[in-house]
C-alpha cells in the first residue's frame, strides 16, 4: 500500500499504518451515493484529501485499522453503523 499524503500541512503518517487496511468513505454529495473503499497490503494508492480544499472525489472520512471494520445502516434512523471485529 502507498500512502500518497503529500499536503502543504507538512502532517506525515506514522510508517506502522502501512500494515494496517485502509477504509475511506466517499459521498456522491449529486446522488447520495456513499462507497467504502477498502484498501489492504499491495492493493493501491491511498491520496489523503488536502484539509484546506475539499473536491468531490475526496474522502469525507478515514480510518487505518489492524482490526476488520464491518459497516451497515440503522433500520430505525438510517445512520452508518461501524463494528469494529
Amino acid at each position: 500500500m502507498l500512502i500518497d499524503n503529500t499536503n502543504p500541512l507538512g502532517a506525515r503518517l506514522p510508517d506502522n499504518y502501512v500494515t494496517d487496511v485502509f477504509y475511506g468513505l466517499k459521498l456522491n454529495n449529486a446522488t447520495g451515493r456513499l462507497t467504502v473503499d477498502e484498501i489492504g497490503g499491495n492493493n493501491g494508492t491511498i491520496k489523503l484529501p488536502d484539509t484546506t480544499i475539499v473536491r468531490n472525489d475526496d474522502y469525507e472520512a478515514w480510518i487505518f485499522s489492524g482490526g476488520i471494520l464491518q459497516f451497515s445502516f440503522n433500520p430505525l434512523n438510517g445512520h452508518l453503523l461501524m463494528t469494529a471485529l
